[in-house]
């Protein structure tokens, strides 16, 4: 099949995203050192048995896709192209459109044009419990969930009958940041929250209590909501993406895709241009911002605000060569 373009890459990774890639959350600061949460062995245990080891082969019809939909990493593009090209059903957000997630039953319908959904909505506490409780994955209607919140979300799979296949997106983390906040100054998103945020600079940003702190970690351990960040916390952040997550990049995006489309056995969409269209449908409604000096002391102080993500970051941009092997 024809390969997605590449020329389009830059764009889409420089924070082309829609209203499924809102922040999973307001973003997250750790608390105080004394509110630390107390760590326990358990909820990794739990998090690794989840999932299905990465080497092992995939079975279909026991190993479902699971993207980790970490905000502002071109997620958006990696479920369009799913879902539109390859048919896929998806469990995420873009099901809960006109309170299609408030129903006592499951069902497939199609929140936008050519894109099919179950009824779920994989964002907030409720939403993820109301899928646990309806059994998405039991069910038998879902080809591919899409969640940010990994942690909380693993609970709607079932091992053995059925476990989650982690493939997600990084993106460097600075990068990211910047993103977010040009994404959160964008008064389309009208609230309070963000009305403070677009009165700021990017200098003011960095140094208050709005900017996120190592959220990627803190999803793997359950730790969004707050809570110190440790090295224990990377250390077994690093374990779950070596042995359980396919890693792409936002910054290889087409060598990427192609990994995720040859791991799970896709095979080239049936529209062989489908995969172009949806990039060029993203890249036009695509935002560019200001990039953020390499050199400069915003960059440096977002770096000191996500030390230990950009210690994951690199661990997975490691892992990325090495993962070749698996998914070349």
């Amino acid at each position: 099949g024809q390969s997605t373009t590449v020329h389009q890459e830059g764009e889409i990774q420089a924070g082309n995203e829609d209203q499924n890639d809102q922040p999973p959350s307001l973003p997250e600061v750790p608390s105080s050192p004394e509110q630390d949460l107390t760590d326990t062995i358990q909820p990794y245990i739990s998090l690794q048995y989840k999932f299905a080891d990465i080497k092992k082969p995939y079975v279909p019809g026991i190993d479902v896709p699971f993207f980790w939909y970490v905000p502002r990493s071109a997620g958006t593009s990696v479920e369009s192209m799913l879902t539109k090209c390859h048919g896929m059903v998806g469990a995420g957000n873009k099901g809960a459109i006109n309170g299609a997630a408030t129903k006592p039953y499951l069902e497939v319908f199609e929140p936008f044009p050519g894109e099919r959904f179950v009824n779920v909505e994989l964002r907030s506490p409720k939403g993820i419990q109301r899928a646990i409780e309806l059994d998405i994955i039991g069910s038998g209607l879902v080809d591919a969930v899409f969640a940010s919140r990994l942690y909380q979300v693993k609970d709607v799979f079932h091992p053995p009958k059925n476990q989650g296949r982690c493939f997600t997106l990084f993106r460097h983390p600075v990068e990211r940041a910047v993103s977010l906040f040009y994404y959160l100054q964008d008064a389309s998103h009208e609230n309070s929250y963000n009305q403070e945020i677009s009165a700021m600079t990017i200098e003011d940003y960095v140094l208050s209590s709005k900017v996120e702190s190592d959220w990627m970690v803190r999803s793997l351990v359950g730790k969004l909501e707050g809570g110190r960040v440790t090295e224990d916390d990377l250390f077994h952040a690093k374990g779950f993406i070596e042995s359980k997550c396919l890693i792409g990049l936002t910054s290889k995006y087409s060598e990427s895709y192609k990994r995720f489309e040859n791991y799970f056995e896709l095979g080239p969409s049936d529209d062989i241009n489908c995969e172009n269209k949806v990039m060029g449908e993203l890249a036009r409604t695509a935002k560019s911002h200001p990039k953020v000096a390499q050199d400069s002391e915003t960059w440096a102080k977002f770096e000191e605000r996500n030390q230990f993500d950009l210690k994951l970051y690199n661990y997975a941009v490691q892992l990325f060569e090495e993962q070749k092997k698996i998914a070349g």
